[in-house]
């Protein structure tokens, strides 16, 4: 047995160690997956809105309107912001089949996602210095980062995951023209293309391909030329690739064109003018994109050095980056380094809009800068990565100088002696350190001095222990904290079920919402609000023409606090033009989803059908938000539809018996989106049977 065990640890078993490397990061954060500590801020609304997206799925609906948002909003905004169209999201589809928890099916969906993410990263790295030491070191710095401590808060793991294993197509894919290489690169753009606002990622590409060709113009010939190369023996496939990243485009070309019609609003990043229909709810005012920008984010994690203290969203790095970072003051300076610097330099002066004016510069004359806010995002986006690929650089290196035959082992090992000394010797000046902090440099003293003496020359199970120990003992404590500090769940998360009568509304600010209801929350008081609401569905015996450039908001008040039997609708051709005069005296009638005359027979995301039978001529209001890609049917004929009180959809009904279907949305909408679901599905798991395949193949 100890044989086995000696042979074990000296094989090339560096899977294994990344596979170690998962099973410790979900022991640091079981709490969470277990439901025992709560998501909190924006990971939140996604969880819910991911769970609800799962739940529709499963019943066979893709869910085009949200009736638990805000009264009713058209549901395209939240489908881009979790990027539905990602294949993963089956996977949560699957750990609720089988028996989990909407939470743990969740996080683990978001973990094995961020560890596909590690494995692309692993996989790049490897790619760019073909030496597994210098690739797993890069790995497990950004795993144990607080980058995967997002998903607990954030969103941004659905943007950073498929950007690595886009720049590994694009690496791999330029050293050997492969198909699934190629058709790894329309895929992941696909995803980021309906994922949040891709205007992010669009900046960084484009920043890439600028500073690229600076660095490496000497190659970029060859490279452009095995496109080209690739592209004529690949014509189809090329044109196919095409297609599909033109098809992802939509789904945000529908958004932006839904948000300029100025039906929507977002008070968050945009502050309306007084009238709705006059504003792009998604362009971003001053204040909002540059209230916290990337000097922001470091400055406030800084605060929190005293590891007792951490808690999510903060900047976290393990020590042993730093380490690292000091043993490479040393190296050489190569292109790759400089190409490293200019990347993110760029980023840090783009991200830092009070350091330097570039962001005020591209923001005036670039369209879609005024489109996207949160600049600290680049710091989580790019910077973080781009500084573990740069530790993998000095790690390379260090394993090239202790291997030079020029290179005394007494020199590199003074020079270890040196970083590691006056690390402690800072660490035991500075207090309030983790004892994590200092396991971590005097392992990795002991590692480096290992290497010094010639014993870690070729890659083995003991360097890729030795690393992972190193780098994810300060973690473990840190993490430990956060735990801790985070706190355990003091009510239940967020229901994903839509409750039977709408939510009270408590009057203030929204997040997103149609713009005709965020003018009401804005204007009117919470009792009206929280009155007029009892009820999913009022029904009045007359209308009234309001004035859509002066609302008379008493009057409004009037009639909703008193229920008076008139429903207020927009300018447009009406039966009965004149009001009852004793429709003032009488109230209307609300109800829920059944009553006396009222009965919900069924409904779905985009749809509900409803049974009336009322005696005489009435005019049915659903308090669901209006929107014009709403169309209304009574007994199976389309009828006019109203916004009606001010927001809302209303439409008259005849006396006797009236079988009443909203429907969102035509029918080729609904199918283009399952459409482009299926395609991104077959061709995500495409590529994992082609690239199987070619590796099946003798080199």
């Amino acid at each position: 047995m100890p044989f086995l065990w000696k042979d074990f640890l000296t094989r090339r078993q560096v899977w294994l160690w990344i596979a170690l490397a998962f099973g410790l990061w979900i022991a640091m954060f079981w709490n969470f997956f277990a439901g025992t500590n709560p998501l909190t801020s924006d990971a939140l609304s996604y969880f819910e809105h991911t769970m609800l997206f799962a739940k529709t799925l499963t019943q066979g609906h893709f869910p085009l309107w949200s009736q638990q948002w805000a009264h009713g909003a058209p549901n395209q905004f939240f489908l881009q912001r979790i990027g539905c169209y990602n294949p993963v999201y089956e996977w949560a589809i699957l750990f609720k089949a089988l028996g989990a928890s909407d939470i743990f099916a969740y996080l683990l969906m978001h973990a094995l996602y961020y560890f596909l993410g590690m494995i692309g990263f692993f996989l790049l790295l490897k790619r760019i210095y073909s030496d597994d030491v210098a690739a797993f070191t890069g790995m497990i710095v950004l795993f144990f980062s607080a980058l995967g401590t997002r998903m607990f808060d954030s969103y941004m793991l659905i943007i950073v995951n498929p950007l690595i294993w886009f720049f590994f197509f694009l690496v791999a894919f330029t050293q050997e023209r492969k198909v699934h290489f190629f058709l790894g690169i329309i895929v992941t753009l696909m995803i980021l293309e309906t994922t949040y606002i891709p205007f992010f990622v669009l900046t960084i590409l484009v920043g890439f391909v600028l500073v690229f060709p600076l660095v490496y113009a000497a190659q970029l010939g060859d490279i452009l030329r095995g496109y080209r190369d690739f592209a004529c023996q690949h014509k189809k496939i090329v044109i196919v690739g095409a297609l599909l990243l033109m098809m992802a485009s939509v789904p945000s070309g529908m958004l932006f064109q839904k948000m300029k019609e100025g039906s929507m609003a977002l008070p968050g990043r945009h502050v309306t003018s007084a009238l709705p229909g006059q504003d792009d709810a998604l362009k971003v005012d001053a204040p909002a994109r540059l209230s916290w920008a990337i000097p922001e984010d470091i400055l406030f994690s800084s605060y929190f050095w005293e590891f007792h203290r951490f808690r999510l969203s903060l900047l976290y790095i393990p020590f042993f980056a730093w380490i690292m970072v000091c043993l490479g003051a040393v190296c050489g300076l190569n292109r790759r380094i400089i190409f490293y610097l200019l990347f993110g330099g760029l980023f840090f002066i783009l991200g830092s809009p009070f350091v330097l004016p570039l962001y005020d510069f591209l923001f005036k004359h670039v369209f879609y800068f005024k489109y996207f806010r949160n600049l600290h995002f680049f710091l989580w986006f790019l910077l973080l990565p781009l500084f573990a690929v740069l530790l993998a650089e000095f790690m390379h290196q260090v394993f090239q100088m202790r291997q030079d035959p020029r290179f005394k082992k007494t020199g590199f090992g003074a020079l270890v002696i040196v970083v590691h000394g006056a690390l402690i010797g800072f660490l035991l000046h500075q207090g309030g350190w983790a004892m994590g902090t200092l396991l971590t440099v005097i392992g990795s003293l002991v590692f480096f001095m290992w290497v010094a003496l010639g014993r870690a020359f070729k890659p083995s199970g003991l360097i890729f222990a030795g690393l992972l120990l190193i780098v994810a003992v300060e973690p473990f404590q840190v993490y430990r904290f956060l735990v801790k500090n985070t706190g355990p769940v003091v009510q239940t998360g967020p229901s994903i079920s839509r409750p039977a009568a709408p939510a009270t509304v408590s009057g203030g600010n929204i997040y997103y919402g149609s713009a005709w209801f965020n003018f009401l929350n804005e204007r009117l008081d919470a009792q009206t609000i929280g009155k007029y609401f009892r009820y999913r569905f009022v029904v009045y015996d007359d209308v009234a023409v309001f004035d859509e450039k002066a609302v008379n908001l008493g009057l409004l008040v009037n009639l909703f606090r008193n229920e008076v039997d008139i429903a207020l609708v927009a300018p447009g051709k009406l039966p009965r033009p004149n009001i009852r005069p004793e429709s003032l005296m009488k109230h209307a009638q609300g109800f829920g989803d059944s009553g006396e005359g009222l009965k919900v027979l069924n409904e779905t995301p985009n749809t509900i059908r409803i049974k009336t039978s009322f005696p005489v001529e009435k005019f049915l209001v659903y308090n669901d938000s209006y929107d014009k890609d709403w169309q209304v049917y009574v007994n199976g004929r389309r009828a006019t539809l109203y916004r009606a009180n001010v927001a809302f959809k209303g439409v008259w009904l005849n006396a006797g018996e009236n079988v009443v279907e909203f429907r969102y949305g035509p029918f080729v909408l609904t199918a283009f989106h399952v459409l482009l679901l299926a395609m991104l599905n077959v061709f995500f798991y495409a590529i994992g049977w082609l690239w199987w395949q070619d590796s099946r193949r003798p080199v």
